[in-house]
Parts: C-alpha cells; sequence; structure tokens
C-alpha cells in the first residue's frame, strides 16, 4: 500500500458535503426500489391466496435476477461516462454505437427467456408453478425497457443528478402500487 495517499488524513468539507448529497438520494432510491417487491406483497395479501402470492413472487425472482444481470452495465459503464461525460464525441459514441450493439444482445436474451421459460420451468418444477411463466413474461416485457432506461443511469450519476433519478426510483413505486 502507498499510505503517502492516505496520510496525513484530512477534513474535506466540499467532498463531504458532495458525498452527503449523493447518498441521501441514493437511500431514499434505494428504499424505493427495496419496497416494490415488499409493497406488492401487502398489496396482494388482500386480493388473492397465499398460495397465488408465491407463484407471483417465484416470477418476481427470476425477473429481479435479470434486473440484476441488466445492473452490470450502468455498473461497467460508469467510470467511463464519468472520465467523458464533457468528451461529445466519446459520450455520442457510447449512446449511438455501444447502446444499439448491447441492446440488441440484452433484447436477444430477454426474448430468449421469454420464449424457453416454460421448458426451463418444467425441468426444475414440473407443472406446479406453470402459473408463475405468465408473470413472468409480463415482468420480462418490462425488462426491456428497464434494459434501455440502464443507459441513461451513468449519465446521470456523472452529471450528479441524483434527485432526478432517485425522485424517478420513488415514482416507480408509487405506480407499483
Amino acid at each position: 500500500f502507498d499510505f503517502e495517499k492516505l496520510f496525513p488524513l484530512k477534513f474535506d468539507k466540499k467532498k463531504f458535503k458532495k458525498m452527503l448529497n449523493y447518498t441521501k438520494w441514493t437511500m431514499l432510491g434505494g428504499t424505493a426500489v427495496f419496497l416494490i417487491n415488499w409493497g406488492d406483497n401487502l398489496i396482494l395479501r388482500k386480493f388473492v391466496s397465499i398460495e397465488e402470492i408465491g407463484i407471483y413472487n417465484l416470477g418476481y425472482q427470476l425477473f429481479k435476477g435479470v434486473l440484476m444481470l441488466i445492473t452490470i452495465i450502468p455498473t461497467y459503464f460508469l467510470p467511463f461516462v464519468s472520465q467523458n461525460i464533457k468528451d461529445k464525441k466519446k459520450i455520442k459514441s457510447y449512446l449511438n454505437k455501444k447502446r444499439p450493439k448491447i441492446m440488441l444482445l440484452g433484447f436477444l436474451g430477454i426474448a430468449t427467456l421469454f420464449l424457453s421459460m416454460p421448458f426451463i420451468m418444467k425441468i426444475f418444477y414440473s407443472d406446479v408453478y406453470n402459473k408463475s411463466i405468465l408473470v413472468l413474461r409480463i415482468l420480462l416485457t418490462g425488462s426491456v425497457f428497464a434494459l434501455y432506461r440502464v443507459f441513461y443511469a451513468p449519465l446521470f450519476s456523472a452529471l450528479e443528478r441524483y434527485r432526478f433519478t432517485q425522485t424517478a426510483d420513488t415514482l416507480y413505486v408509487v405506480i407499483n402500487l
């Protein structure tokens, strides 16, 4: 370790304020996203049986796995976008060359999962959770929009527009419920 970069420790008020601003908005958005599935279950308990909630949750958990894979994209591109946010040529390349290629691959992956899910479910669960396939397919349709959206997350982060992104996440929860 290069301890000369760590010491002497000093408090940088400007960086602390920036980090606090980022943290407060991220906590708000993270809480909102966490509440999406939890809120679904609270609402569903009033209208459907526990068995149907189980069917929904299996489809939702599979969908959540797809979303977790999709969130690799902004995590991967955030350093590049942050370093080049003022370079219009590189940002245009990111949006007009890289994004369409990855979108196509992502869409093909989602479509393949959409079509192959009945076979996969039959292998792992026989016919017990067939109703989860419909839930997953409906949610997979939404994952195409999530795939499109994740390319803009690094741009908003690099531009420090945390309020916008986290407010949008909170709005998703309200609309979802």
